[in-house]
């Protein structure tokens, strides 16, 4: 049996934020379906209102189980609307079907298993809800890099061997006897030359896709978010983005040195700016999906969220973490991965912050 809602569902849905409509249209790649079962005991026979009460509570238990799966981080939050969840069960889900049911007639117990469709964007809203209000400042600077190439080293190796031979012979015969001396001297010298491994080439830049994601999801959090090049005079250039992506086109990580200049620049601001959040994202190497023949590129991406007036304490950390994005052309493939895995740690980043309630 399949159960359908209301079709003003679906308009409640497109009245939604453009970031909620993504993040909703997104779901049904990820997966927005989730199991759930409940029994519930009766006595006498068993009636409607206890088929109705097993199928509710099935329900709720295959939110509480998308979330555990597909939305750890969110979970305290869950937790504190818990009740809210509950009570209004069935507003947060689409559509579902009963796939099996089970009456034990001899301990009276009825069981039900259903498959549901989340209302992910209705979901999520709700959990963020617990985020701080609109006062608070935040501003990002994440850099993606990619491999554009190696320097090539020519493998070699060479020895030279030099060696000199001495020797010296002394020969006697005496009565059918004979007694031979030598001496042999050699030396030898090896000069072996380092072998030199390739050099990768990285481009390293800040995206709009990114800075675009991260920041609907750090906005519909109610944080009031500034992007970090509009700083960068206030700061005295203390607070440089170029800086960052230097330090990540030179090595693996962002340096504490540039880290610690940024933190120094957005404290001396008469206007203080609470939060900066920082991250990398290294885009992985295009494949062909032999399935659908789209291009396939996957985004490793990582973040923290460090609290200015705090000394720099990181009070949130994500990663690493890897998400793919697909399409018809490489642009777009790296596109949608780069916004997959932009919103996917700006998210998981506000869920801690407001788990513990930070302000």
């Amino acid at each position: 049996m399949t159960r359908c809602f209301p079709r003003k569902t679906v308009w409640q849905v497109l009245a939604l934020p453009p970031l909620l409509i993504c993040l909703f249209f997104g779901a049904a790649a990820q997966g927005s379906e989730s199991k759930g079962s409940a029994k519930v005991s009766y006595s006498g026979w068993l009636k409607k209102e206890h088929r109705e009460t097993a199928e509710t509570d099935a329900l709720r238990n295959a939110l509480e189980q998308w979330i555990v799966k597909k939305h750890k981080s969110h979970y305290p939050n869950y937790t504190k609307s818990k009740a809210d969840f509950d009570r209004n069960i069935r507003d947060y889900i689409i559509a579902y079907t009963v796939l099996d049911r089970d009456q034990d007639k001899k301990n009276k117990v009825f069981e039900v298993l259903l498959r549901a469709e989340i209302n992910e964007p209705k979901v999520m809203s709700l959990l963020l809800s617990h985020s701080p209000s609109a006062s608070e400042y935040m501003t990002f600077v994440f850099v993606a890099r990619e491999q554009v190439g190696k320097v090539k080293h020519s493998e070699q190796e060479s020895a030279l061997t030099k060696s000199k031979t001495q020797a010296i012979g002394k020969s006697r015969q005496d009565n059918q006897a004979s007694q031979t001396k030598s001496q042999t001297k050699s030396i030898k010298k090896t000069k072996t030359e380092t072998i030199h491994k390739d050099k990768v080439v990285w481009d390293v830049t800040t995206t709009n896709e990114v800075d675009v994601a991260m920041g609907n999801v750090f906005a519909d959090a109610n944080y009031l978010v500034i992007d970090a090049a509009m700083l960068e005079d206030e700061t005295g250039n203390m607070l440089s983005v170029e800086n960052f992506i230097s330090d990540y086109q030179a090595g693996n990580d962002l340096r504490p040195a540039t880290k610690k200049e940024a933190l120094r620049g957005l404290k001396s601001l008469e206007d203080p700016v609470h939060y900066l959040a920082i991250g990398t994202l290294d885009i992985d190497e295009m494949l062909t999906d032999k399935t659908t023949g789209n291009i396939k590129v996957a985004v490793s991406v990582t973040g923290q969220v460090l609290a200015v007036h705090k000394r720099g304490a990181a009070v949130a950390k994500v990663g690493p973490e890897t998400m793919f994005g697909e399409g018809p052309t490489p642009m777009v493939a790296k596109n949608n991965a780069l916004k997959a895995a932009a919103e996917a740690v700006a998210e998981q980043l506000v869920a801690q912050l407001s788990a513990k309630s930070i302000r």
